[in-house]
């Protein structure tokens, strides 16, 4: 779904720009599609930091709202200088749902398949990557949607893969309302983290 909706995104950014912003400058519609990717490339690394040693699912739940909340003002924008925060902040907010992701799949596929596992998701990555462009023509010219409807679209499906979440990993929401929480209100700091087995049991013993 992230490399679907990536895909779609900066596509649909060659025909926004002119319908919704009135803008024809190759230079103006590169700045726009370079500001997804900055943005994305910023969410990645702060996802990277804020999870430290652990895969942070939390984090899933907070990019796909991003991406929601920002696809859907971005169906709005009408300045190219909105459409730039718009898209450096929805970029972020993609880069936090797909680093867990894409952490656990690597991280947690059986050594001896690793490298299958990883095949597989290419696969899977840019077959997605494909069909976006056949879905793009499908809203644009069936369906008579312009350009700025699609990313509200788009906004509305990664609302629907949040409700998934919800429904089918519950755990990632509670993680996210509680790393919220914990990090607005305290300062936390892990020591020894190294030491605590990433499988199998552990014991924590309070020094007194």
């Amino acid at each position: 779904f992230f490399w679907f909706s990536g895909a779609l995104f900066q596509i649909n950014i060659l025909f926004f720009a002119p319908e919704a912003l009135g803008v024809e400058s190759g230079l103006v519609i590169g700045l726009l599609q370079a500001s997804a990717a900055v943005g994305m490339a910023l969410g990645s690394v702060a996802a990277g930091r804020l999870s430290g040693a652990i895969v942070e699912f939390g984090l899933v739940p907070i990019g796909a709202v991003s991406v929601t909340l920002f696809s859907v003002l971005l169906s709005r924008v009408e300045t190219v200088g909105g459409a730039v925060a718009l898209l450096v902040l929805l970029g972020a907010g993609a880069g936090c749902f797909n680093i867990p992701l894409a952490a656990c799949l690597q991280g947690e596929s059986p050594p001896g398949s690793k490298g299958r596992y990883l095949a597989a998701s290419n696969v899977v990555t840019f077959a997605s990557m494909t069909l976006s462009y056949p879905l793009l023509w499908f809203l644009g010219a069936v369906c008579g949607l312009p350009a700025s409807q699609v990313f509200a679209v788009m906004g509305a499906a990664t609302a629907v893969v949040l409700g998934l979440i919800l429904v089918f990993e519950p755990d990632m929401v509670v993680r996210a309302a509680m790393w919220l929480v914990l990090h607005a209100l305290h300062r936390v700091q892990v020591d020894g983290l190294p030491q605590v087995p990433r499988r199998g049991g552990g014991l924590i013993v309070c020094n007194h």
